[in-house]
């Protein structure tokens, strides 16, 4: 979930795609498939679009709380 809020976040500041990637560490087929998701899913609200769906199989390990933190956490560090 942190590489999709950063590569939304770098969309934002103008970074391409390939520029995005090299950044992250990421390949470019990566970034295209999240910013992507994030424009099918902006309608839910930006919290909602960046959200993992439901899957079937293993329960969620991480809590509503923990995922605010971690969200929390990468803004604070893209504003330094």
């Amino acid at each position: 979930m942190v590489i999709r809020i950063l590569i939304i976040l770098l969309a934002d500041a103008g970074k391409t795609i390939a520029a995005t990637a090299t950044i992250l560490g990421c390949c470019e087929q990566t970034v295209l498939n999240q910013r992507k998701r994030f424009l099918e899913r902006r309608s839910e609200g930006p919290v909602a679009a960046l959200m993992d769906l439901p899957r079937s199989g293993r329960p969620v390990i991480h809590n509503a709380q923990k995922r605010a933190h971690t969200i929390v956490v990468v803004c604070e560090i893209l504003h330094e």
